[in-house]
């Protein structure tokens, strides 16, 4: 492997700003006024951009630091050019896009949005940004998400206060369209949080429950009770959020979890306690809530869930009619809800234009055959890289395992929801979480 030491003093200001947007993830927060030094694009005006952007241009004036080593691993290497590959499809895609001439912006802001997550995502692997720190990032994240869900779902709208300073939607159970579950003529609003919609919010949860469950193995009793907390306070708030697709994509994420912490040797007592605490959570929102589990199951007759599932359906049928159109090359990114919304009238629908709920089906739609073997080569390369990673460097196999959990999990929500591919937010999470967990082992090894 190819090692230069070199002083550390070039990754810090990476490592920095990389953390500062990985703490801003769960915020939907867009600035009042587009910054003087952007580009008039729709995602530049999310705060979140700020710390993206940020690091992505320390990380090329500091000269690409680690860079070499992170290539030397060919699946590794792979992972990095297809994010990029992907990027570049993007942007070429403006050309032929469906509203490339009423809105050529709409293709070029997609792919600059995510060209930034591109190289965000190869910059901390590049300089190796602590797997703790990020577990950590998360963790925070989690606790105050929980925090926000409860509230909300206690009082069945908005908090307000220092929650609406920081962007939180006006919600109320009483409002048209927004999303609740029904029980008994019971309407339930799901919390938001921060987000748009609680099905986000739930897979901000995933990846957080995923990194806590890093802390449930830790030997001091302090962190280990603070992940205690951190986990089952997390999860009786993604089970607030009623969202189907996060309930199975966190119970593949936590055996995957389990799994790779028998396989690193990482079960102990402190596992065994936080696990069962876990379950007690579960078991008691499980007999608290039932009512609203078995209608969000399908059981009973509840016209939210039956209108959920027709336009789930009508959807999907939509983004397959347009993938019919441009097999090889797609509609252009971004351009999908357009000509979903065109076809969508032409058959006299109440559904609006929209992305499918599937991931997959998404890229297809927009970014064609192509799109889909270049996202596809992302995601295997980075599982590859990451397992790798995980038995190669046994000092924190324990952390790389819980993101890689989480990256997993958000692969599973791809396929029942659209947003770890459209929202920068989540593209900034899923990408971030292999990132950090297929990195190269010694942070003190470098380029010079």
């Amino acid at each position: 492997m190819y090692e230069t030491r070199i002083a550390g003093w070039r990754t810090w200001p990476v490592r920095l700003a990389a953390l500062a947007a990985l703490i801003l993830v769960p915020l939907w927060y867009r600035l009042p006024d587009q910054p003087i030094v952007f580009a008039a694009y729709y995602p530049t005006r999310f705060l979140l951009f700020i710390p993206l952007i940020i690091t992505c241009v320390l990380y090329i004036l500091l000269g690409f630091p680690g860079i070499r080593a992170l290539a030397v691993y060919k699946p590794r290497a792979g992972w990095a050019f297809m994010l990029l590959g992907l990027a570049i499809w993007m942007y070429a895609s403006a050309s032929w896009a469906f509203r490339s001439e009423a809105d050529p912006a709409l293709a070029v802001g997609t792919a600059i949005q995510f060209a930034v997550v591109a190289v965000y995502a190869i910059a901390i692997a590049s300089v190796r940004l602590p797997s703790e720190w990020a577990a950590a990032a998360l963790i925070f994240g989690l606790l105050w998400n929980a925090l926000l869900a409860g509230q909300q779902a206690a009082l069945q709208q908005a908090v307000g206060g220092i929650w609406g300073a920081l962007g939180e939607f006006p919600i109320a159970v009483s409002q048209p369209r927004i999303s609740v579950v029904q029980a008994d003529g019971m309407r339930w609003l799901r919390p938001y949080g921060l987000l748009p919609h609680p099905n986000m919010l739930a897979g901000f949860f995933v990846a957080a429950l995923s990194a806590a469950g890093a802390w449930l193995t830790h030997p001091d009793w302090r962190r280990w009770l603070l992940g205690v907390i951190a986990a089952v306070c997390g999860l009786w708030a993604l089970l607030l959020t009623f969202s189907r697709g996060a309930f199975l994509s966190l119970a593949t994420a936590g055996v995957l979890l389990l799994l790779l912490l028998r396989f690193t040797g990482r079960w102990n007592r402190q596992l065994a306690l936080g696990t069962v605490a876990v379950a007690i959570v579960g078991v008691a929102f499980a007999i608290s809530y039932y009512p609203y589990l078995l209608a969000r199951a399908g059981v009973g007759a509840e016209t939210t869930e039956q209108y959920s599932a027709g336009e789930r359906a009508e959807l999907t049928d939509t983004a397959i009619q347009v993938i019919g159109e441009a097999p090889i090359v797609g509609v252009g990114a971004g351009n999908l809800p357009w000509r979903a919304a065109f076809i969508l009238n032409e058959r006299d629908t109440d559904v609006q234009g929209n992305y499918p709920h599937n991931a997959w089906l998404t890229v297809w739609g927009e970014l064609g055959l192509v799109g889909v073997l270049l996202l596809g080569g992302a995601v295997f390369s980075a599982l590859i890289s990451a397992a790798t990673m995980i038995h190669a460097a046994p000092a924190d196999a324990a952390y790389r395992g819980a993101l890689l959990a989480g990256f997993v999990g958000l692969c599973v929500v791809g396929m029942f929801e659209y947003y770890p591919v459209t929202l920068m937010q989540f593209q900034t999470l899923w990408w971030a979480l292999a990132a950090v967990a297929l990195a190269p082992a010694n942070v003190y090894v470098l380029d010079s």
